[in-house]
C-alpha cells in the first residue's frame, strides 16, 4: 500500500507536479521535498536538476557531493576549495558540463591539469583567483586542445600575452561566450602585433559567438560595433564600456586608428550601429564623459524588438512620457538604470515608477535630494534586485524598502548616516535573498550588525566599515557568517581580541579589509593568517599602528600566500 502512495498521491498527477516543481529554485525544491515521500521523489528527480547550478558552500561534505551525483547534477560552482575536495567532486561527478572555480589558494595547477582533460562533457569552464594555477600554461598545453575545442564559454587568464591570446582564440572554434576583460590595457601593443583591431581577430575566429563582453576596455569607437554587427550574426548579448561621447577622442583600444579624427557624432553613429543588431536580447554599455538621452534609449528600444535586458551608464532623467513609451514597445524589458553624475530627487523617482515597472537595477549616486519619501516609489519596482543609493535615507525609508522589495540581492547605503540599528533589523527580517550588502559610514552598531549577520543566510559580501561596531558586535555577528566571502569592517572600538574570537566562524573569508582600527598589531595579523585558511587578500586602511609594522608583517603574509595592502591615510 505504501509503495503505491509513492507512485502517485493526492490530486496532482506526477507529470503536473514535475512541471510545477521545474519553476522552483533549489531552496524551494528542498522545501516541497519535505511534504511527503511522493513529493520528495519528484523534487529530487534528475530531470528537476538538469539546469540547476549547484553552488557548493565552504568545506562541502562528502554526502553533499554524493547527493549531486544521485540527482545527476552536471553544473557546479565552487569557491575556497582544496585539492582533496575537487578530487572527490571529479570522482563522483565525472559528467560535469559546467565548472566554476574561484578564490581558491589551496588548489594546485597539477590537480587541474590531471583531471580537467578527463571531463569529456565539459562545455563551460570558469577559473579565477587561484594563485597556484597558471591558466595560460594550462590552456595552451597540447593535451588540453580537445577540451578547448568543445568549450562554449571560457574564463580567460587575467594576464595573457598577445601572441598566446591569438593561439588560444584559434582553438576555441565552438565558443559561444567570451569576456575580454583581461586585455583592457594592452590594446596598443596588440594592434601593432596583429596589424588590426583585436575585435576583428575575435570575430574572424569565433563566428558562433552569442555573448561578447568587454566591459573593462575604455574608449570604444563606432567602427568596432560596425564590425561586430557585420560579422557576428548570432550575437544575442553584448556589453562594453567607454563609448566616446562628444568632444572625446580614442587614445587607444578597440576601434583604434592612428589617423582617426575626433568625431562629434560618435555617440549618434554608435546608436545607429547598435540598432542593426536585431537579434540582441541583452545590451549593456557606458557613455564616457556624457549621458545618453531618453530619446536615444527609446530609439534603441524601437529598433531592437528582441531586447529583454538593457543597462546603460549613465542615463539622463527619464520623463513619464518616455517611460511609458519604452514600456509600450517592450513591456517585459528589464532595465538597469544608472544616473552617473546626474542628480535626481523624490519627484523624479515618482515619474520613473510610473512606467519602468521591470527595472532590475537602480544606481543613484550623489543624490542628496533622495529622502525616505522617495523609498515608496523605489518599492514599486518589484523586479529590482540591485539598489545602490545614498542621500538622506533613514531607518523609516529602509523599512519601506525591506518590506516592499524582498527579492533584493545587492544593496548599498553608502554614507546614509541616518540609518541605524532599527534599519539594520528590518534588513535582517525581510531581505532573506540578500547576497551583497554595503552599509559603509552608517550608524549601524552591535545590535543591528549581529541581527543582520544571524538572519541573512545568503550573504556573501558585507561592508560595514566606519560603523560604530565593537569587539562584542563582531564576535556575536560572526556566528552567522560562515559562508561569507568578503568582509570590510572597522572602527576604533575593535581590537585584536575581536578578530581573534570571531575568526573561528569566518573560515570561508577570502577578502578582509580592516579600516580605522588603531588597536590592531602584528599579533592580530598572525592570528588572522593562522585562523583564516581561505584568506587571499588582507587590507589595512587608516590603521595607524599597522603602518609602522608593515615591514614586519609583509614577510608573514608572503609566506602564507596572502596579498597585503597597507594604506596610511583613508
Amino acid at each position: 500500500m505504501e509503495s503505491q502512495l509513492h507512485v502517485e498521491q493526492g490530486p496532482l498527477r506526477g507529470n503536473i507536479l514535475h512541471y510545477i516543481f521545474s519553476f522552483l529554485d533549489v531552496a524551494n525544491k528542498q522545501i516541497v521535498a519535505q511534504v511527503c515521500r511522493y513529493w520528495k521523489d519528484i523534487a529530487y528527480a534528475p530531470t528537476q536538476w538538469q539546469e540547476i547550478t549547484a553552488i557548493l558552500p565552504y568545506s562541502p561534505s562528502e554526502s553533499l557531493i554524493i547527493g549531486l551525483k544521485n540527482r545527476q547534477v552536471t553544473r557546479v560552482s565552487c569557491s575556497r576549495s582544496t585539492d582533496e575536495e575537487l578530487s572527490f567532486l571529479f570522482s563522483q561527478v565525472p559528467g560535469l558540463t559546467y565548472l566554476k572555480i574561484d578564490d581558491s589558494r589551496r588548489i594546485s595547477h597539477e590537480l587541474l591539469e590531471k583531471n580537467l582533460t578527463a571531463l569529456t562533457g565539459l562545455e563551460h569552464l570558469h577559473i579565477s583567483n587561484c594563485p597556484q594555477v597558471s591558466l595560460e600554461r594550462l590552456y595552451l598545453n597540447k593535451s588540453f586542445a580537445k577540451v578547448l575545442k568543445k568549450l562554449k564559454s571560457l574564463k580567460l587568464p587575467r594576464k595573457i600575452s598577445p601572441s598566446d591570446f591569438g593561439k588560444l582564440v584559434s582553438k576555441l572554434k565552438n565558443l559561444e561566450e567570451l569576456d575580454l576583460y583581461c586585455i583592457g590595457f594592452l590594446m596598443r601593443q596588440w594592434k601593432k602585433l596583429f596589424k588590426r583591431d583585436t575585435i576583428e581577430l575575435v570575430a574572424d575566429n569565433l563566428p558562433n559567438l552569442e555573448s561578447l563582453h568587454f566591459e573593462h576596455i575604455q574608449y570604444l569607437s563606432h567602427s568596432t560595433v560596425t564590425y561586430v554587427a557585420k560579422n557576428l550574426k548570432k550575437l544575442k548579448n553584448l556589453s562594453f564600456s567607454g563609448i566616446q561621447s562628444q568632444g572625446m577622442t580614442c587614445p587607444y583600444g578597440f576601434g583604434y586608428r592612428e589617423d582617426e579624427e575626433e568625431d562629434s557624432n560618435e555617440l549618434d553613429m554608435m546608436i545607429k550601429e547598435l540598432c542593426k543588431l536585431k537579434d540582441l536580447e541583452s545590451l549593456k554599455f557606458e557613455v564616457s564623459g556624457d549621458e545618453i538621452s531618453e530619446s536615444e534609449i527609446l530609439r534603441l528600444v524601437r529598433n531592437l524588438p528582441k531586447l529583454k535586458e538593457l543597462k546603460i551608464k549613465a542615463i539622463s532623467k527619464i520623463t513619464a512620457k518616455h517611460a511609458n513609451q519604452i514600456a509600450n514597445f517592450l513591456p517585459n524589458l528589464s532595465i538597469e538604470y544608472c544616473t552617473g553624475g546626474k542628480r535626481i530627487n523624490d519627484k523624479d523617482l515618482q515619474v520613473m515608477s510610473s512606467g519602468l515597472n521591470n527595472l532590475k537595477s537602480l544606481t543613484l549616486q550623489s543624490n542628496p535630494g533622495i529622502t525616505d519619501s522617495g523609498m515608496q516609489y523605489i518599492a514599486n519596482f518589484k523586479s529590482l534586485t540591485t539598489l545602490f543609493l545614498n542621500g538622506k535615507v533613514g531607518d523609516a525609508g529602509v523599512a519601506v524598502l525591506a518590506k516592499g522589495l524582498p527579492q533584493l540581492q545587492n544593496l548599498s547605503f553608502l554614507g546614509c548616516r541616518q540609518i541605524g540599528d532599527a534599519g539594520a533589523i528590518m534588513i535582517g527580517k525581510h531581505l532573506k535573498k540578500l547576497q551583497c550588502l554595503s552599509a559603509q559610514k552608517t550608524k549601524i552598531g552591535d545590535e543591528g550588525f549581529s541581527f543582520m549577520c544571524l538572519n541573512l543566510p545568503k550573504l556573501r559580501s558585507l561592508d560595514v566599515s566606519y560603523c560604530p561596531i565593537t569587539n562584542q558586535g563582531i564576535i556575536d555577528g560572526a556566528v552567522g557568517l560562515g559562508n561569507l566571502n568578503s568582509l570590510e569592517i572597522g572602527s576604533q572600538k575593535i581590537s585584536n581580541d575581536g578578530f581573534q574570537k570571531s575568526a573561528k566562524f569566518l573560515k570561508g573569508l577570502t577578502y578582509l579589509r580592516i579600516v580605522n582600527c588603531h588597536l590592531i598589531n602584528k599579533e592580530g595579523v598572525i592570528s588572522m593568517l593562522e585562523d583564516l585558511p581561505s584568506l587571499m587578500s588582507l587590507t589595512f586602511s587608516g590603521c595607524g599602528y599597522m603602518c609602522m609594522q608593515e615591514r614586519l608583517v609583509q614577510p608573514l603574509c608572503d609566506a602564507a600566500g596572502v596579498d597585503l595592502t597597507v594604506i596610511d591615510v583613508e
